[in-house]
Formats: structure tokens, C-alpha cells, sequence
């Protein structure tokens, strides 16, 4: 079966449903990787269902490639072939595809990856930690440049946007204490620089206390109905208020201190035709029945086959990262962390999958759940997120918060 390891498309691209020119990414099958286009597949970009005529780069992304390999990758990513200077694939794509060749913008290219608190990772799909390289804070560092230009890209949008202003400055004493950073102000854009830090704190529990019609307000987070299905708090727990394949989506406006964050939930799913979302950075205001811009984990059931995934969502659109059919039965819990070098670790009852991709970098989580048949037979619950720091916990009576 093939399975995606690595999207190489501009974020912009990946908003184009059923695009006939669909833009290139890797893939693996039986071992082996493979460059070519992605596939759509009934309402999500997937992996192709054959790599016939595809360019194969052989089985160990960590190997010396031929030059013939370097040759056929830097046609198709329209490089000249001196641009990939690198002994690798693994080294190709860390220190040049996705460094200096990338757009922080998204928009012509794929974004370029981030160093993270423990320096820089490559994660593909099948071949699991392909690169890494030890903490740098040095700005002339390509991929600590990478961070601090998909920063500034995305704390403009985030104020442009209007988006609360304190939370951001938790999101810049965050990073400068992650980056061992004596000057905040190199975290951010020029016209921003006056923006200060404040110390960050973050609690995010909801157990869905207030049965009622409405998720905005009486629980224990102010929460938004984003699109798609109503949603309403019956019996403690989140479900859509009617039946219909459209997904209700919930964006969770208690913003984290970080892009580095995780969002876990127990999810509940009975008979045919449910399925059940949670996210990490998320943005509100998608397209009606679809996330916006997050990653994801998923897990859907559709007679006579079952569907566990990791996912990630470009205005509306989905991509499949990688999927298993395996029941993940009526109760489990599911969770996506997502992490400061861009690394992506999903959990769906059994299935487990990480990868690497450094499109999105917003500070909500969410969730989104839909069912066909009967009201209240795909359910989420007690969710939990919390900033990837050291931290100490906190029990308040028979709850329980996370300080940082």
C-alpha cells in the first residue's frame, strides 16, 4: 500500500481541491521512496493508489544519492541541480529544499522547516527521523532563520487578523525562554517590534460541564462554532445536534502560549457512518463543514470499513497524511502534539503516526465530529491541551490544571 511521507507542496496549493496539476510529494511502498503527484480521492488529497511512473529515490533517504537521483529531483522541483549541493536526500530536503529554496510565505513553495528547542528534525513518513542536527540560536543558522521568517510571516497575519494581543505576547516570552534568547524583539517583525512579552500561562481543560444547545458559552472554555453541523453538550459530552455527513467544527478560542502545544480528547463512536477530529494549530473561519487551516488526528467509520488518520487541513481541504483500517472501537482516546521543530505525532486509539510539516503555525486547537445515522453515536470528551514546556501540575479539588 502506499503512503505518503513527505508533502512538498506550497500551502497555497494544497487549498486547490481536485487540482489537475496537483503538485509533487514523496511517497513510499514496499520500502522504497518515490517523488510524484498526489491523488484526489473522493474529498481529500492521498497518496497515489500506484507509483507507476513515478521517480524512485531509492530505500534509505540517509544513503549517498546517484547523480541521476539528484538530477531527476531538482527537474521536477524546478532547481537547478547545483542548488542541491547535499551528499543525501535527507540533507537535500533538511538544509536546502526546505531552507534556503523554501517560501516562509507558503505561497510558491513548500515553507521551510524550523529549528526547535532540541535543533532540527526531518521526520518521513515510513522512514521515521531521517535528519537531525544539534540546537542552534545562531540567526545566520538556515533553519533558526527559517523559524524566526515563518514567525514573522505569521505574527503579522495573527495581528492583521486582530488576534488577542496578550496572547501573543505569552507566544513571544514562550519562544524567547525556548530559544534562550537575551532580545525578545528578534522573534518579531519589523513593525511590530514594541509588542513586549508577558510571562506566559496556560490552563486548558473542558469536560463539557453545561448541557445545552450552544458550545459558546457555560463550559469550561469559551469555545467557536466554526462551520458545518450544529453542535450541542448533551450527557457531558460534545456531538453534533443532528445527523449529516457535514462535520460540526469547534475552534477552542482559549489560545495556547505556543505553536508547540497538544490537544488530547477521548472520543466515543458507535454504528456506521461517524467520524470524530481533534486538531493543533488551528484557525477559525474554514469552509462550511470543514476544518480551516490545523493538523489532525481522525478516526471515521463508514460500513463496512473502519478509518484511523493523520490529517492536515488547508482552508477546508484535506490531505491524508497516513491512514490504517483498522476499528479503533467505541471508546479510545485520540491526540496530535505538535512540536517547535515541526514534528507531528498523531494518536488514534492504536494508530500512531509522525511526520513533519511546517505550513501551520497558529496557537488554537479544536475538534470536529459528524454522524449519519443516529444523534449522539460520535461524541468527544474530556479534552486536555497544554504548551510543550517543563512545567509543573497543579490539582485544584477533583480537577486538575496545567501552570507554566
Amino acid at each position: 500500500m502506499v503512503q505518503a511521507a513527505f508533502d512538498l507542496r506550497s500551502p497555497t496549493k494544497r487549498t486547490i481541491k481536485d487540482d489537475p496539476s496537483p503538485g509533487l510529494g514523496l511517497f513510499t511502498d514496499n520500502g522504497q521512496l518515490f517523488l510524484g503527484p498526489w491523488q484526489w480521492t473522493k474529498d481529500s488529497w492521498t497518496a497515489p493508489d500506484s507509483v507507476l511512473g513515478y521517480i524512485s529515490l531509492g530505500d534509505d533517504p540517509k544513503a549517498l544519492m546517484t547523480s541521476q537521483e539528484k538530477t531527476e529531483l531538482a527537474a521536477a522541483l524546478n532547481f537547478n541541480v547545483v542548488q542541491l549541493p547535499g551528499a543525501t536526500l535527507a540533507e537535500n530536503l533538511a538544509n536546502y529544499i526546505l531552507g534556503g529554496l523554501a517560501d516562509p510565505t507558503g505561497i510558491t513553495k513548500v515553507r521551510p522547516l524550523r529549528m526547535g528547542k532540541q535543533g532540527v528534525k526531518l521526520y518521513l513518513g515510513g522512514f521515521v527521523l531521517i535528519w537531525k542536527e544539534a540546537f542552534s540560536n545562531d540567526p545566520l543558522h538556515p533553519n533558526f532563520k527559517a523559524m524566526l521568517d515563518n514567525r514573522h510571516v505569521d505574527y503579522t497575519r495573527l495581528r492583521e487578523a486582530g488576534f488577542d494581543l496578550d496572547s501573543l505576547r505569552r507566544w513571544n516570552d514562550f519562544d524567547q525562554k525556548m530559544y534562550q534568547l537575551t532580545d525578545h524583539t528578534i522573534l518579531l517583525p519589523d513593525l511590530y517590534k514594541d509588542d513586549g512579552v508577558l510571562k506566559h500561562n496556560t490552563t486548558f481543560l473542558e469536560s463539557w460541564p453545561t448541557n445545552q444547545d450552544s458550545i459558546a458559552t457555560g463550559q469550561d472554555q469559551p469555545w467557536t462554532e466554526d462551520s458545518g453541523t450544529n453542535l450541542e453538550i448533551s450527557s457531558g459530552a460534545l456531538r453534533a445536534a443532528s445527523t449529516s455527513p457535514t462535520p460540526g467544527v469547534a475552534v477552542c478560542d482559549t489560545a495556547l502560549s505556543s505553536s508547540s502545544h497538544s490537544h488530547e480528547a477521548t472520543a466515543s463512536m458507535g454504528d456506521n457512518s461517524n467520524l470524530v477530529g481533534v486538531s493543533s494549530r488551528m484557525t477559525t473561519g474554514g469552509s462550511v463543514g470543514n476544518p480551516n487551516n490545523c493538523y489532525g488526528g481522525e478516526a471515521f467509520r463508514e460500513a463496512p470499513g473502519f478509518f484511523r488518520r493523520s490529517v492536515e487541513w488547508n482552508a477546508g481541504v484535506r490531505t491524508i497524511k497516513a491512514n490504517d483500517s483498522t476499528d479503533p472501537g467505541t471508546s479510545f482516546t485520540m491526540s496530535i502534539t505538535s512540536r517547535s521543530d515541526d514534528s507531528h505525532d498523531v494518536v488514534v486509539g492504536g494508530f500512531t503516526d509522525t511526520f513533519s510539516d511546517s505550513t501551520h503555525s497558529n496557537l488554537l486547537v479544536g475538534c470536529y465530529l459528524s454522524t449519519e445515522n443516529t444523534v449522539g453515536n460520535a461524541t468527544l470528551d474530556n479534552h486536555r491541551a497544554t504548551d510543550l514546556a517543563k512545567r509543573r501540575r497543579v490539582n485544584f479539588g477533583s480537577g486538575r490544571a496545567v501552570m507554566f
